[in-house]
């Protein structure tokens, strides 16, 4: 019971990070998959945003998702939050 409000806690501050970078800097569609993303990522038996920090979590989010897309992350916000978002994930 305790893992469950824990992972409902950490998952709706990670949507919140995701959301308000999603807002600010791309457009609804990423929100939207970043939404998906985390609610598949809670499902999981050992759901891997209980361990590390949250900030480095959403950067692994928003960067993976961007990458996957069609038209680059990178191209669509050229910006130095989304570079320490990959070097934080990436070193």
């Amino acid at each position: 019971m305790k893992d469950k409000v824990a992972i409902e806690e950490k998952s709706k501050k990670l949507a919140e990070m995701t959301a308000s970078f999603c807002d600010e800097k791309l457009d609804d569609d990423y929100k939207q998959l970043c939404q998906k993303l985390i609610i598949k990522m809670k499902r999981k038996r050992n759901v891997p945003f209980l361990t590390g920090k949250l900030e480095i979590w959403a950067a692994a989010i928003i960067y993976a998702l961007g990458s996957e897309r069609k038209k680059s992350l990178f191209k669509i916000c050229d910006d130095e939050w989304v570079y320490r978002a990959y070097r934080c994930v990436y070193g």
